[in-house]
């Protein structure tokens, strides 16, 4: 829990990164992880979860969180990369307690909430669903797919899609084999409306 609070401090600012204009005939939005080797000498983005390059998504525009602050000198102007601002040390710590105390104003001095907010992952949430909803102020998207993990931020972006529209459609893709006891995937609130699995065993564990 320490680790995971400290984190924060490390992850404070989220940089954007590609042209910001606006996507009318875009109607997909893909939110997905980015790696150095993903990007390709022409600009596009080839997607291992989805075995995908972006140019050949019709409709589509891609948000791509880096794993490794790596940033391409082309990137295709569907394409908005986002990465960790980085400084000469490694944590702000001036940030961290900025956050620290905005939280605990907000949870009104409860510690069972501060607890429960004050992580890295519920920022980070709350960095992502920012970011999401001022594109979905800019786009009229009827589709938001992602590579499912059941992250806090992936079922935070899907929550507020609905917010902002209840008519988009919101689809996750389990990319990988289930952990011994998946219990990040119980459904809650922010769920994809349709999950994409890799076969019957897997509706079955989880059903």
């Amino acid at each position: 829990n320490f680790k995971n609070i400290i984190a924060i401090a490390a992850h404070t600012k989220l940089i954007e990164i590609g042209k910001d204009k606006e996507f009318n005939e875009a109607k997909i939005l893909v939110v997905t992880w980015a790696f150095k080797n993903s990007f390709k000498e022409d600009g596009s983005f080839f997607d291992k979860y989805f075995n995908e390059n972006s140019k050949n998504l019709k409709d589509s525009y891609w948000v791509l969180i880096s794993t490794d602050n790596y940033v391409p000198s082309n990137l295709n102007s569907n394409l908005k990369l986002l990465i960790t601002k980085k400084s000469f040390f490694k944590y702000s710590f001036f940030s961290f307690f900025k956050i620290l105390f905005t939280t605990i104003f907000e949870c009104r001095f409860s510690i069972k909430k501060i607890f429960h907010y004050f992580s890295s992952s519920t920022y980070f949430a709350e960095q992502m669903s920012s970011v999401i909803k001022n594109i979905l102020k800019k786009n009229n998207f009827c589709k938001i797919l992602m590579p499912y993990e059941a992250q806090p931020f992936q079922n935070k972006i899907f929550l507020e899609a609905k917010k902002y529209n209840k008519k988009i459609s919101t689809f996750g893709y389990i990319h990988s084999m289930l952990t011994p006891v998946p219990c990040d995937f119980i459904f809650r609130n922010g769920a994809p409306d349709l999950l994409f699995v890799h076969g019957s065993s897997q509706v079955n564990i989880l059903t």
